[in-house]
């Protein structure tokens, strides 16, 4: 199944049972992903069930926003394959950088989404 076909079959159940349907969270995830569509669709499916998501575009973009963001971030879903660098070397620098200033975030989840 393409990651296009996993977005759709998820808004697809989502849509037919509700968002009673799936258990939701009230962490706050950071979304890597460089397709807009995406984008688009992931953030809606994971607010409608509790979670806020916070979105980059890519790799660097999302590397500033965790060093800007006041407030823990819970998990990391991320493209695996992005320009510039992978979602699990961002994975890594992430863990790394916030292990270094004593601060929670990404590293308590990791979710590939490609």
């Amino acid at each position: 199944m393409t990651r296009y076909g996993a977005a759709l079959a998820l808004a697809t159940f989502v849509g037919a049972t509700g968002a009673a349907g799936l258990q939701g969270g009230s962490e706050t995830v950071l979304l890597v992903e460089d397709q807009e569509s995406l984008r688009k669709i992931v953030p809606e499916v994971l607010e409608a069930i509790g979670y806020t998501v916070i979105e980059a575009r890519h790799a660097g973009h999302a590397l500033e926003i965790a060093e800007r963001h006041p407030a823990p971030i819970h998990v990391l879903m991320t493209d695996v394959v992005m320009p510039g660098m992978s979602g699990s070397d961002l994975a890594q620098e992430l863990t790394a950088s916030h292990a270094a200033t004593g601060t929670e975030g990404p590293g308590l989840g990791i979710a590939p989404s490609a």
